[in-house]
């Protein structure tokens, strides 16, 4: 039987160094909202009686900046609408398996629904409701096939015009990092923690990363790295695939001043010959 082995090790490097990277034909995520330079177009639309709004929080994930949604004696419901997408995005020329972004909820018993909005003729919103429950920021994943729509179709993010956030009584949510994610499948092995390489101090708290199969040989392996806040220096993921003897490798690095920016998030992008 052959094995595919799968490991990732932390740095921090004393100077920002480039990478070296594997090139992947498509990009495998892309940044709708990262909320550094605030919530400008964000805006509040409550139907029914209540009041709703957006705006802009230093409590991020990731970085300076996240969305806080909020909702005051809602009667039917209310929505957090974000701005028009434009239409010439060039992410609408690609297939796309779903929409990601860190949650934070208040705590309560209530759901908040998602809604993507298309330029469809017909039963143009398609929909899927996660829990506001946990008040620690939580990575969500939802694949465009778990979406429900009143007519049944299949969704086409390339339609995709805009989103909201909707729900009803009085809540308040933080959202960051919203992304379009290419489709994939979350790799099913148990992966080893990631190997701290000198002066990563802190790493060993951190768990294990999470790695995804694209298909045809290529591979992401992502980490949440925001507990850390290295000063002075930089951040690299690098990442190995071995497959019989033949060894694959990707590198992120992201600088380390301050708050940290994003996830480290690096293809691998493997040739196995069998």
């Amino acid at each position: 039987m052959s094995m595919i082995h799968l490991c990732c090790q932390l740095s921090v490097l004393a100077a920002f160094a480039s990478p070296s990277r594997c090139a992947p034909e498509r990009p495998l995520r892309v940044s709708l909202f990262e909320f550094e330079q605030g919530v400008e177009g964000w805006i509040g639309n409550p139907w029914g009686g209540g009041k709703c709004g957006a705006e802009a929080a230093g409590e991020a994930k990731f970085g300076k900046g996240c969305l806080r949604g909020w909702y005051a004696d809602v009667e039917k419901g209310a929505n957090v609408i974000c701005p028009y997408f434009p239409e010439d995005a060039s992410w609408r020329q690609l297939p796309w398996g779903g929409l990601s972004f860190y949650l934070r909820g208040d705590g309560s018993p209530g759901k908040l629904t998602l809604q993507l909005e298309t330029d469809e003729e017909q039963h143009a919103t398609y929909s899927r409701s996660v829990p506001l429950e946990d008040t620690q920021w939580l990575r969500v994943y939802l694949p465009f096939s778990t979406f429900w729509n009143r007519g049944g179709q299949e969704f086409d993010p390339a339609r995709m015009r805009r989103l909201y956030f909707g729900t009803s009584g009085t809540h308040h949510f933080f959202v960051d990092q919203i992304q379009l994610e290419a489709p994939h499948r979350e790799v099913p092995l148990t992966v080893s923690p990631v190997t701290p390489a000198p002066g990563a101090n802190g790493v060993a708290g951190l768990g294990p990363p999470s790695w995804y199969d694209y298909g045809q040989g290529l591979y992401g392996a992502r980490l949440d790295v925001s507990p850390l806040r290295p000063q002075g220096g930089a951040l690299t993921l690098r990442a190995e695939l071995r497959f019989e003897g033949q060894t694959s490798v990707g590198e992120d690095t992201i600088g380390g001043d301050g708050p940290v920016q994003r996830e480290l998030f690096t293809p691998v992008l493997a040739r196995l010959d069998r």
